[in-house]
């Protein structure tokens, strides 16, 4: 995701001063359209990466059969769409709460959640990876803060 926004801030700053550049009259139309486009295929190039990834059906875990076909197994491939979506969710939240809790640096810490397989979406265990812009967190304080928080294991890898 970050790579993504620093694409599109580039973008956007690089087509802004081309605008700035080129010189007035009809060719100045036809630079802010360049960049418009390059702006807005930018925009869309997630989109563009999903619907790939639809075609060839590798999101969804392979539902889709051969000529389209909806798997038999719906459900399943619901299910665990909806938990690997709770599960990134619960970490980037769990991720924004430590990083301001702890006073880190952004991007000096990641949590990974793991979920229980059963009826109810519960944490079964986090793994907090800090980075070297953290090595001076105290591991303690956070592993007591995610088992009072959360009531699970907590495991801390230095990366």
């Amino acid at each position: 995701m970050r790579g993504y926004v620093t694409a599109l801030l580039a973008v956007a700053l690089l087509g802004a001063v081309i605008g700035m550049v080129s010189p007035e009259g009809d060719l100045k139309k036809y630079v802010r359209l360049l960049c418009g486009l390059c702006l807005l295929a930018t925009l869309a190039s997630p989109v563009m990466g999903v619907i790939e990834a639809l075609s060839d059906g590798e999101l969804l875990g392979g539902a889709l059969g051969d000529g389209g076909e909806q798997s038999e197994d719906y459900e399943a491939v619901f299910e665990a769409a909806l938990r690997s979506g709770s599960a990134t969710v619960a970490a980037d939240a769990l991720t924004a709460e430590l990083a301001k809790r702890f006073d880190l640096p952004d991007g000096s810490v990641s949590a990974a959640v793991i979920l229980e397989q059963g009826e109810a979406c519960r944490v079964r265990s986090v793994r907090v990876t800090l980075f070297p812009e953290a090595i001076f967190a105290d591991p303690t304080e956070i592993i007591a803060y995610v088992n009072d928080t959360l009531g699970c294991p907590c495991e801390i890898v230095y990366e």
